[in-house]
């Protein structure tokens, strides 16, 4: 199938003609833009078994048990915890042995709500069988959306959810066209995919990493994070507001200078950090051009790596990000808390290179800036004991990140 070829109208007619799929949807925040496509499409009725809309947060709550935030991976799992049991529980004794049943959730917030002054995100889901009477299986992503009007937004959440109830029926052996069909009548300017999950049977050889690794070769995102044991994460999930650490390379291998690095650093960021703000975030980054082998990404190469980092129990970014201001730029979106960055001599010597900085208007002292001031208020320090100065006081270095156009 070439995707291009199928608007969101076609793709819903044709899940509506298979008599075999009959499911439910779930949607906050933003209406019912997944299930109106389904509607318009006609022929709804072999589709669609209940549609409902808990828009107020007592309802939602009531329906799915409370959570600390409305919009959050924990509402939508709970969502598609419910809205699947029912579903089994009203049809499976009267219709399963002829249908393979789905509950797709959505939780949105749109314009202004989100990190992106501009824009929204929200989790969207599906649990479904592939056949009748088959265990579940799950797809879960997080988006961020980058249009400014809601009207937009809206529409766009209702494609991106038609692309993937959709997906979740046509390509469960290729994940890679699973993910790449997600973005049929959206492009990038309009949304962004920084999280992806799949879990059950269906695809019970999938990577997540790997998955999170392709969300970037597409260009579907700029950085996507995941933590030792594997498990993909939104960033605000293990970010929010907390003091960040982020070390960068090609862990390849990790050495023992690289720890002993990390490790001290951490040490002094504890030391400087409000004790109320949590234990720092401690990240390991690698850049899509530090992964490069030749042309092309090595994949299980870059699977080794990763076993290396969880089995020393970190946390994993991987990054497009060439310059250490993307970098925090992209990292102030979820903490104004502090950041370091632990670097060595080489890569502190890169950081002067004007190659990295010709794109910018300022050049590399636009750049490079905050970084420079950093160091420099280190440097002029009389007193050789006396610690770095409070995020607080560097609030005017930070801010020069924060202010980045990057994103």
């Amino acid at each position: 199938m070439n995707g291009d070829l199928d608007s969101a109208q076609e793709k819903a007619l044709k899940i509506n003609l298979d008599a075999a799929r009959h499911g439910t949807f779930a949607e906050i925040g933003a209406g019912q833009e997944v299930a109106r496509w389904f509607f318009q499409a006609g022929k709804a009725a072999s589709t669609v078994a209940k549609t409902v809309s808990a828009y107020d947060k007592s309802v939602s709550d009531a329906l799915y048990g409370a959570t600390s935030r409305f919009v959050c991976r924990a509402r939508l799992e709970s969502m598609l915890d419910c809205e699947y049991r029912q579903l089994l529980d009203q049809l499976d004794t009267s219709r399963g042995d002829r249908t393979a049943f789905f509950a797709f959730a959505d939780t949105v917030a749109t314009h202004g709500s989100s990190r992106t002054s501009a824009g929204g995100h929200g989790w969207l889901g599906i649990r479904f069988q592939d056949r009748p009477k088959a265990e579940a299986s799950e797809v879960i992503i997080h988006i961020e959306m980058l249009e400014a009007f809601t009207s937009r937004q809206q529409e766009a959440v209702g494609r991106l959810g038609v692309n993937l109830i959709y997906a979740a029926h046509t390509f469960l052996k290729d994940p890679a066209a699973f993910m790449k069909s997600l973005m049929d009548g959206l492009d990038r300017r309009r949304i962004e995919i920084d999280l992806i999950k799949f879990s059950g049977p269906s695809f019970s050889g999938v990577d997540n990493r790997l998955m999170s690794l392709q969300l970037l070769e597409m260009g579907f995102t700029d950085a996507a994070m995941f933590l030792a044991n594997g498990d993909v994460v939104q960033p605000s999930e293990v970010l929010y507001n907390r003091p960040v650490l982020i070390e960068r390379g090609s862990f390849r291998p990790v050495t023992n200078v690289t720890v002993s690095m990390l490790d001290d650093a951490l040490a002094q960021l504890r030391r400087e950090c409000d004790p109320a703000s949590g234990e720092p975030s401690v990240l390991m980054e690698m850049t899509l051009n530090n992964l490069m082998s030749g042309p092309v990404i090595d994949h299980q190469d870059f699977l080794a790596r990763a076993d290396i980092l969880g089995a020393l129990d970190k946390t994993v970014m991987i990054s497009n990000y060439t310059r250490f201001d993307c970098v925090t730029t992209y990292l102030r979106q979820y903490t104004q808390n502090w950041i370091g960055m632990v670097v060595g001599v080489p890569t502190l010597r890169a950081i002067f290179e004007e190659k990295y900085y010709e794109e910018l208007p300022g050049g590399m002292m636009e750049g490079a800036s905050p970084a420079l001031d950093h160091v420099l208020q280190r440097c002029l320090k009389k007193d050789p004991d006396d610690r770095w100065q409070s995020a607080r006081d560097l609030k005017p270095s930070w801010s020069g990140w924060e202010k980045s156009p990057e994103r």
